[in-house]
């Protein structure tokens, strides 16, 4: 008997966030939109700075991690300290970029340089739960490469 495959699911999912994120931009164009054009460049530019790269650079770097890890095939329990220490390299490289990304924000806009343990506060749980989502990804990538019949 087979399993059903998640695909479905996965293209009703990339769709579902494909279309949020073209009405989220649709939305911010709108109301930028009630002034002149040089408002909604102005939007556009506040958009991408505060909320896109602050989550495109933290998913490249998640996605590189979890490629990382994937092609690292070893013993179990070496491999597993070894994903954690690579997994916590990767959370410092995230506040290490998030800290330096301010700090040049710092000097065009009038913000405020957050204290590195609040990024920390605010950053840790949703790290840490994509972390875990990684991992168990790709414990079951690997457990279906032992066992091609198994699907």
């Amino acid at each position: 008997m087979k399993k059903k495959s998640w695909t479905t699911i996965k293209e009703i999912l990339f769709l579902y966030l494909a279309a949020n994120k073209v009405m989220d931009w649709m939305n911010t164009i709108d109301t930028a939109s009630q002034g002149d054009l040089e408002g909604v460049g102005e939007a556009i530019l506040i958009r991408i700075l505060n909320r896109d790269i602050i989550l495109i650079v933290p998913i490249i770097i998640i996605y590189s991690l979890d490629k990382f890890l994937y092609f690292k095939k070893e013993s179990k329990y070496s491999n597993a300290l070894k994903e954690l220490a690579i997994y916590a390299m990767g959370y410092g490289g995230m506040i290490g970029f998030l800290y330096i990304y301010y700090w040049i924000l710092s000097w065009f806009f009038p913000i405020e340089l957050p204290r590195i343990d609040a990024l920390v506060n605010n950053t840790i749980a949703i790290y840490t739960i994509i972390t875990i989502a990684l991992t168990v990804k790709l414990h079951f990538k690997r457990k279906k490469e032992e066992n091609p019949d198994s699907e």
